[in-house]
């Protein structure tokens, strides 16, 4: 059995200081989302990318209706995964699925939440409860009142970017 060589990995200080943001593309998008307009999803994901100050190495998911993932894997590219699912909260339930918060913490400082759903407030919660630093970017009239009180900072998407009237 060949030994490991400790040094050659990063320390676990390291591996904290990366960044994992997990995004409800169709909230961002806002109500134009069903149409399935690529501009209108690249230009929410550019709002959220300036908003967050994503960085090329952070880690991404992204949750959407299937019938939307083409359009979003193409506007993500290969920075992240999409999670499907359908119905209602059934993006967002797909993205609190694959959430598992003990890993999230184990290898990431900071949680950027990319939605105003409640959904997410239990999420941030046990997060924050764990020691990573959780953050949302927003519409600010999509903003759940209660995920605003659980996350000491919030973000707005720039309408200029994003698009929206």
């Amino acid at each position: 059995m060949a030994s490991v060589d400790e040094n050659s990995f990063p320390s676990r200080w390291d591996r904290r200081r990366r960044t994992l943001h997990i995004i409800d593309i169709e909230n961002l998008v806002g109500h134009d989302h069903a149409l399935g307009d690529r501009f209108a999803f690249e230009h929410a994901l550019a709002s959220y990318a300036a908003a967050s100050q994503m960085k090329a190495g952070d880690q991404v998911m992204v949750g959407c209706h299937p019938g939307l993932a083409f359009i979003a894997q193409n506007t993500l590219g290969s920075r992240g995964q999409i999670f499907t699912g359908q119905g209602t909260d059934g993006a967002d339930e797909a993205l609190l699925a694959a959430a598992d918060v003990a890993f999230i913490a184990r290898r990431y400082h900071l949680v950027s939440i990319g939605s105003g759903d409640h959904i997410f407030v239990e999420l941030a919660g046990e997060l924050l409860a764990r020691g990573v630093q959780v953050m949302v970017v927003a519409r600010p009239e999509r903003l759940s009142g209660q995920l605003r009180d659980t996350v000491a900072r919030v973000e707005f998407l720039d309408d200029q970017i994003s698009g929206a009237a």
